[in-house]
């Protein structure tokens, strides 16, 4: 129900990859969204873990900054010339090919794990982020962080009434029993699912055990990003203080059909929630 398959995926994202393709992205750098989360919430050095990283552009960029970087991702094609890329120009940035909701990897080994832009409201069902903030518990240490972006979205009256035909359905058939209201294809192969409220977005991550969520939303309200700590933290910087660029990409920020950012295509202001 609005979910790809694993192979669709593969075979997409295989089909769009190719050395000349990666060099180009990792030559963009970070996008604005992601150079406010240097300059405020990302404090190397530091482990830090890179989840959906493809073909490196995040994790190449923020190891120039001076993290210890890890990088997954679950395409192999990608994962290898993320890989070469840091091979060749020394980087200290190492990959692996992994699913992020069952990821395998050593408890208490990094300081802060990071999803790409959107990805996490890109993981198909309330079921898989949740267990995949589990895991990413687990593999971060004391006072440890996991920051991700989300949109907010209130389901149209079309939306709810297809939810309920197609969660009857599912019951019916043995179908996809874990739909929610709200979820929503992307075309080829994609799907996101856009929050009702900021309380949603808290419960998942108070329900895979982090401590403390805080978040900031973009302003205008339509979306924001989430910073879930293990345990108390330090008070972030205020938003925001430095006007250096970082570099701009299309494939996640603003140039995406699939996942509109900020209406003006600029770095929105950010208004804090705590909870």
């Amino acid at each position: 129900m609005f979910w790809p398959s694993s192979r669709r995926v593969y075979e997409h994202y295989e089909r769009a990859s190719s050395r000349e393709h990666s060099e180009t992205e990792i030559s963009q750098g970070l996008n604005e969204f992601e150079g406010a989360l240097l300059d405020n919430e990302l404090f190397p050095p530091c482990d830090l873990l890179i989840l959906g990283c493809g073909s490196g552009r995040e994790t190449i960029a923020l190891a120039k900054h001076g993290f210890r970087v890890k990088g997954v991702d679950i395409i192999p094609r990608l994962v290898e010339e993320a890989k070469a890329y840091a091979t060749r120009h020394q980087l200290p940035a190492t990959f692996e090919c992994q699913d992020i909701t069952q990821l395998r990897l050593a408890p208490n080994s990094h300081d802060c794990a990071l999803f790409t832009l959107w990805l996490y409201e890109q993981v198909p069902s309330r079921v898989l982020r949740i267990q995949a903030l589990g895991t990413l518990r687990t593999i971060l240490r004391p006072k440890g962080r996991v920051i991700f972006h989300f949109h907010l979205s209130l389901p149209t009256p079309e939306e709810r009434e297809l939810f309920y035909l197609l969660l009857g359905l599912a019951w019916i058939t043995w179908g996809n029993r874990q739909y929610q209201v709200g979820d929503r294809p992307v075309i080829p192969i994609g799907f996101t699912h856009p929050f009702a409220s900021v309380e949603e977005v808290k419960a998942e991550c108070h329900e895979a055990g982090f401590d403390e969520v805080r978040i900031r939303l973009f302003e205008g309200g339509w979306g924001g990003y989430v910073v879930a700590t293990v345990g108390s933290m330090n008070p972030p910087r205020s938003w925001p203080k430095s006007s250096k660029k970082h570099g701009s990409s299309s494939k996640s920020g603003c140039g995406s059909s699939a996942t509109p950012c900020s209406p003006r295509g600029e770095t929105p202001k950010l208004h804090e929630r705590q909870g």
